[in-house]
């Protein structure tokens, strides 16, 4: 009898002490300060940067464009699609989305579409741009809650520039001044 009663209670003592190391291990886990990894390692993310190459304004006739809502504004692609038609831009798709950045217009394309998106910045004060891994020329054109307007036609600066991503540091390190003697 004396022999169960010792049992019992080395078996009691041992779960309870797994039951607090459970607890204990989950609280770091939820935490952030233990990582339990299962199976194997996945691919790190490629490193995101913004592209620093100087690029010319194209004609808004070779701008091909998706425009998509991403506010909560019903209709406002629809709006905003019709102004870029007026403009002269090929609009392709004309849909809702969603999207983490809070810039008024988030400008999204290939490397291909460099100088469409750099268009469709200028047009657009305050825009983000963000690549992603498309291989055609086509740029999203994603308006968020903070959008107002286009910039005025006559007013869009199309002087050679650089694609606007401030979250983004850039590819190469931009040329610097040269000393004077």
């Amino acid at each position: 009898m004396v022999r169960r009663r010792i049992t019992h209670a080395v078996t009691l003592v041992l779960l309870l002490a797994l039951v607090v190391a459970g607890v204990v291990l989950a609280g770091m886990v939820q935490r952030g300060e233990l990582e339990i990894k299962f199976g194997f390692p996945k691919a790190a993310a490629p490193v995101v940067s913004c592209p620093a190459e100087t690029l010319d304004y194209p004609a808004n006739k070779k701008v091909a464009v998706n425009v998509y809502n991403a506010g909560s504004l019903e209709g406002m692609a629809t709006k905003v699609a019709a102004e870029l038609k007026k403009r002269g831009y090929v609009v392709k798709a004309v849909a809702n989305r969603t999207t983490e950045y809070s810039a008024p217009v988030v400008v999204v394309s290939g490397a291909a579409g460099h100088a469409s998106a750099f268009n469709l910045q200028r047009n657009v004060a305050g825009s983000e741009y963000v690549q992603d891994g498309r291989k055609d020329a086509s740029v999203d054109f994603i308006v968020t809650n903070t959008y107002t307007t286009l910039v005025e036609a006559p007013k869009v600066d199309q002087t050679p520039g650089r694609l606007s991503c401030p979250r983004l540091q850039p590819t190469t390190a931009p040329p610097s001044a040269k000393p004077t003697p």
